[in-house]
């Protein structure tokens, strides 16, 4: 990832961390043959995990595809488009 600063990347790599953990942990789970409920419960943390990363990451997205839109040749309404397009999206 381009333009990342240390602490951003520590904390993107942190995040990741957690959700490979709670994988980890779920598949741990279903081969000792635990309760549905609490492997259910689990796969809430990983999505609640992944929510978080994919916010940091469409942050950080946003502010430097608008910074980088003239080394790109793009008007600041271009960058601004694109970006929307692409931040829309991720609720798809």
């Amino acid at each position: 990832m381009a333009q990342v600063n240390e602490s951003e990347r520590k904390e993107i790599i942190d995040r990741l961390r957690t959700v490979q953990g709670h994988l980890s942990g779920i598949e741990k789970m279903i081969l000792e043959g635990r309760e549905c409920e609490d492997i259910l419960y689990q796969l809430t943390a990983i999505r609640a995990a992944v929510d978080k990363l994919t916010v940091k990451l469409a942050e950080h997205y946003l502010l430097c595809c608008h910074l980088s839109a003239e080394d790109k040749g793009l008007t600041s309404d271009a960058a601004f488009r694109k970006a929307l397009q692409t931040v829309l999206k991720l609720n798809h």
